[in-house]
């Protein structure tokens, strides 16, 4: 473990000596060493001599009282942290880890964006979609109520308005990959021109678009490929992880340095 930032949060690492890292950013709600199968990309670091961090955030565990900002500052933190020994950066994002990584590469918070070579998005969903047909129909309709309230709680959780306007709300900060969006929406998310792998879950519990339809969007995206786990679930539960370590295998062959 390591204190990375001057919020004194840590990093979970394998302490491998490697010029290049790959850095493990959960979802919301997400602590160290979940989901699980961040467990065995650590492994499968460890055993290929590559570098495995995995950041605490200030949004753990409170992530309604944080905007992405924040996670984008942390994460830049890191990166900057870690530059002095490391010559490239493998960036896997889960879930919110995902929109994460992109509002760092958007946002230009990290100066040396040069360094990071490729990104595994994996299960990347909308959460306004997800809400909105799953949960709350009228849950943008709730800004109104809740505007001018320092903090307010939502199904048990607490926020600020700017997280929760950024996830429920069409075109926040977070709603990035919501299927209803324009496909300029989907052209401009990669602005830095990084390699983008998404990896969707054919099973995931979140998904409430069709797989097809999704996949069309997200092969919109300048520098992306598009991978499908075959009857996955979100977290990649069941046996799913090996066929993402497989395919993780293959991307990072492409970039790690000898």
């Amino acid at each position: 473990m390591v204190v990375y930032s001057p919020f004194n949060l840590v990093a979970f690492t394998n302490s491998i000596k490697s010029k290049t890292a790959v850095i493990f950013i959960s979802g919301l709600s997400d602590n160290l060493l979940h989901p699980k199968y961040s467990i065995e990309v650590m492994n499968y670091c460890t055993n290929h001599q590559l570098l495995f961090i995995q950041p605490q955030l200030r949004s753990f565990p409170y992530y309604g009282l944080h905007p992405l900002q924040h996670d984008s500052e942390d994460l830049s933190c890191l990166l900057q942290f870690y530059d002095p020994q490391i010559d490239q950066y493998i960036l896997i994002g889960h879930s919110t880890g995902c929109q994460d990584i992109i509002y760092l590469l958007k946002q230009n918070h990290y100066n040396k964006a040069e360094k990071i070579k490729c990104c595994i998005l994996q299960g990347p969903v909308s959460d306004r979609e997800y809400e909105e047909i799953c949960v709350n129909p009228g849950v943008g309709g709730l800004l109104e109520e809740f505007n001018g309230k320092d903090i307010f709680y939502y199904r048990g959780t607490p926020f600020i308005l700017k997280r929760f306007e950024s996830l429920f709300v069409k075109d926040g900060d977070d709603d990035m990959f919501s299927v209803d969006l324009e496909d300029e929406k989907f052209r401009n998310l990669n602005p830095r021109a990084v390699s983008f792998h998404f990896v969707l879950s054919e099973k995931d519990e979140y998904v409430v678009q069709p797989l097809e339809v999704i996949q069309q969007k997200f092969k919109l995206v300048p520098h992306s490929t598009v991978f499908v786990v075959e009857g996955a679930d979100h977290a990649l539960t069941s046996g799913a992880s090996k066929v993402f370590l497989d395919y993780l295998h293959t991307v990072i062959n492409k970039y790690r340095l000898n």
